[in-house]
């Protein structure tokens, strides 16, 4: 589930054509850790990032497969 998770968020970010570096500075969260599947994230960061890329949580989850 992590690492479908972190597909999600580098998907959402390539599509708005945004960099790392640029997420980092506007959220202060490291997206690059977050996108490898490198550590589980919050409830709360989860939230942050959706009203980042402006998208609802059950959007974010719309074709994620849970296991």
């Amino acid at each position: 589930m992590i690492h479908a998770v972190a597909e999600r968020f580098k998907e959402l970010r390539k599509a708005r054509e945004i960099s790392q570096e640029l997420v980092q500075i506007d959220t202060g969260y490291n997206i690059g850790g977050l996108e490898s599947g490198a550590y589980n994230i919050t409830i709360s960061t989860l939230s942050n990032l959706c009203k980042y890329y402006g998208v609802s949580i059950k959007e974010f989850f719309d074709g994620i497969e849970i296991e």
